[in-house]
């Protein structure tokens, strides 16, 4: 984690990476390791480690958190949409209740509808 937190992140994506090879159910590895990849700008890649995280802990409304926020850095606004609803459902329970975020529809000037998202 030293290495995350000095900005090495060429050394830091190696350790996560070996992490999950030594352990692939260790969630923490794949969560930091996604976080990691959000900071370099891969959201695509931070998917699969959130996707990961999400199935090994089903109940962790961070996750589904993160897992919005990658997808909605690929611009796949109805799946972080998704994403970020599936948490908010676990929000009461897991003392997360300040990060709510708040969806916003609107058309632009071609008609198309814009999502936008937000955290209250």
């Amino acid at each position: 984690m030293s290495a995350f937190a000095a900005g090495e992140t060429v050394v830091a994506e190696r350790y996560w990476r070996e992490a999950i090879a030594l352990s692939p159910s260790f969630a923490d590895a794949h969560h930091n390791f996604g976080l990691l990849l959000l900071q370099l700008g891969r959201a695509r890649e931070a998917q699969v480690e959130f996707r990961k995280v999400v199935e090994l802990l089903p109940q962790d409304p961070g996750a589904l958190m993160n897992l919005a926020v990658a997808y909605k850095e690929c611009g796949d606004f109805a799946a972080a949409e998704a994403a970020f609803r599936r948490a908010m459902v676990m929000l009461p329970t897991s003392g997360m209740q300040s990060a709510r975020p708040i969806f916003a529809h609107n058309s632009n000037a071609n008609g198309t509808t814009v999502t936008t998202m937000s955290c209250d």
